[in-house]
């Protein structure tokens, strides 16, 4: 096993040791296309395997992988919620000026 260092709940850091033996990190975490990974600062694939876990292909060496998650939608939702805001306040300010007047 490889120790994995929990950042946040949503960022995972290892430091391993590969040999190159299996070309393949597996991981026990649940496959899901919100997923991120980078070996050593640079982007990596993340493959399904077992139907349910991630493999990610490393190469022999010493290494960081780094996992990131972001909910699938959330930065569409994030950028919806926004532009509500900014409708909403430019509605307001509208008003405002109406009032004025």
């Amino acid at each position: 096993g490889v120790p994995v260092e929990k950042v946040s709940s949503s960022h995972l850091r290892l430091d391993l040791d590969s040999t190159g033996e299996f070309p393949y990190l597996f991981l026990s975490i649940f496959y899901d296309g919100g997923w991120r990974a980078a070996i050593d600062g640079e982007d990596a694939p993340i493959f399904p395997a077992l139907n349910y876990f991630m493999m990610i292909p490393i190469k022999a060496g010493t290494h960081t992988v780094e996992l990131r998650y972001t909910p699938p939608g959330f930065r569409l939702g994030a950028a919806l919620s926004l532009a509500g805001c900014i409708l909403l306040l430019l509605v307001f300010r509208r008003e405002q000026r109406k009032e004025k007047l």
